[in-house]
């Protein structure tokens, strides 16, 4: 059960006004009526050499975050949701500073864009696991991965205004970097602005905003905790909940703190501007024999797993030891066909390489990248990009790529799936699947999107071997979930909506009686 701010003010009284800023923070006044603004096309701003670069849908975007002041801007990818954030900032000057949080390997991306937006204002960088002496800086910028060591550094600076670069890292609210970012903003004041930029607040179910809410302080608009989850991911057994009412969700959040714009609404402004626009991806499910050894460990896997679950099942809803069991040998057969898939999807590679094109693959675990890398690293030139290769290198990965360098470059999804340009390619490749339709989607925004003037294929490698494969059925469910999250973050419901449990419960189901 959440204690709302008025519950707190009932029980401390006259202390309520000391103690509640130390306990939650001031309280925040939601605006609402926003919902036309929400999805503006153009706003007046204040003349400025910055704004008047701005598109009108961008002008508009600014305008609600500087009315709202606590927003999530929910833009589709390519939109230029950064921009918007950094003309935010430069129309809000304050005596104390800006706070930039973004993922590791986006923080050169960041000083790189407010160089070109806003060359006059003054950056920083924060780096490092000890906290020291912050930098004289009108914007301090912060990868989340040290964020929970600094943050009561940060909140002794007392920050003008955060903004937190695809926030939905954020949906955890165990993860040290949520922690840090509610530690920081319960303790900003009242009226402080406070921007999450993400085009896919949610990837799989409703509950994943609520520590975005929480962050803007708002979560009490919404029922608080547990009124959210009641109404928005209702319990339909002892255990699951699902999604629910989500375009009443949408509706709500459009009126108060949520600016979304889909491409297709405003790729008129680019055109006018003689920008070409990327189309919708055309999308194939490409069957992949297994092979090998790791072929005839994923067989043997999946029946180990059925037995697994076929013993436990009176069991394993009541005992979460048995449960993460499940989930552990899950996770195994996921990796082994990962593994089991490499030589089908290096061949597949070899052959748009052989016809001219560039290629952008994908995988989930590190080994299967490393795997595909060194395969077609033997006649190509290859470059790869996970979580733990400097920035520096990074960039200079990318930029070998884009300039036609490199025939291939391999990508982890979680580290690959935002702040990557790759246009100089068209033809996308997943060795390895997402939970989400969000993440497949974004890893193929890497190529399809602002300056891409071809329709970009992308290749689902599917593990097949004559019995339904795990990727098979993971595939049906990344559909499934594509309907349940397009109604959140659009307002608009399928028809055909069909409400899945999680997606380990899913293939859990699938293990045990497909």
């Amino acid at each position: 059960m959440s204690t709302s701010r008025t519950d707190l003010a009932a029980l401390l009284g006259s202390l309520y006004v000391t103690a509640a800023p130390h306990l939650q923070g001031d309280p925040v006044v939601v605006s609402t009526g926003m919902a036309t603004k929400s999805c503006a096309h153009n706003a007046e701003l204040p003349a400025s050499p910055l704004n008047d670069r701005l598109l009108g849908f961008q002008r508009a975007g600014v305008a609600f975050a500087l009315e709202a002041r606590r927003c999530i801007i929910g833009h589709d990818m390519g939109l230029g949701k950064t921009v918007q954030a950094i003309a935010t900032l430069a129309a809000t000057p304050a005596p104390t500073p800006a706070l930039v949080v973004c993922q590791p390997n986006l923080v050169l991306n960041w000083v790189r864009e407010f160089a070109k937006w806003a060359p006059a204002m003054r950056i920083a960088v924060i780096t490092g696991q000890t906290p020291g002496e912050l930098p004289d800086a009108e914007v301090l910028i912060i990868g989340d991965s040290v964020l929970w060591h600094w943050h009561e550094t940060l909140i002794a600076a007392d920050p003008s205004a955060m903004v937190i670069d695809e926030s939905q890292r954020m949906k955890s609210r165990g993860a040290k970097r949520t922690k840090a970012a509610l530690e920081i903003s319960r303790k900003m004041k009242s009226d402080a602005l406070i921007m999450l930029l993400t085009g896919t607040a949610i990837k799989g179910t409703n509950s994943e905003l609520l520590s975005q809410l929480t962050i803007l302080g708002v979560e009490e608009h919404f029922g608080g905790i547990s009124g959210f989850m009641d109404r928005y991911m209702p319990k339909v057994d002892r255990f699951a909940r699902e999604s629910a009412n989500t375009v009443e969700l949408f509706e709500r959040l459009s009126d108060s703190i949520y600016a979304r714009l889909e491409f297709e609404e405003v790729k008129y402004q680019f055109e006018a501007m003689g920008i070409s626009t990327p189309g919708t991806p055309l999308r194939q499910a490409i069957p992949v024999e297994m092979t090998g050894t790791y072929a005839k460990q994923y067989t043997a896997a999946r029946d180990d797993l059925r037995e697994f679950l076929v013993a436990t099942r009176g069991e394993r809803r009541a005992d979460s030891a048995m449960r993460a069991e499940a989930l552990t040998r899950l996770g195994v057969l996921r990796h082994l066909i990962g593994l089991a898939k490499v030589d089908g999807t290096v061949a597949h590679v070899k052959n748009m390489v052989e016809d001219g094109e560039q290629v952008i693959v994908f995988a989930w675990h590190r080994d299967v990248v490393d795997a595909i890398v060194e395969a077609l690293s033997v006649k190509h030139t290859v470059g790869k990009i996970y979580g733990g290769i400097k920035v520096e290198a990074v960039e200079e990965t990318k930029a070998a790529f884009q300039a036609g360098d490199l025939d291939v470059i391999v990508l982890n999804i979680e580290a690959g799936a935002t702040g990557h340009t790759l246009t100089a390619s068209a033809r996308v490749v997943f060795n390895e699947f997402a939970w989400s339709p969000s993440d497949m989607a974004q890893c193929e925004a890497r190529a399809n999107r602002l300056g891409q003037d071809r329709t970009v294929l992308s290749h689902w490698m599917t593990g097949a071997n004559g019995v339904e494969t795990i990727d098979e059925r993971l595939v049906e469910i990344i559909n499934d979930k594509a309907i349940i999250t397009n109604a959140t973050l659009n307002g608009r419901l399928d028809e055909t909506m069909i409400q899945t449990d999680s997606v380990a419960n899913a293939l859990l189901y699938w293990a045990e009686f497909g």
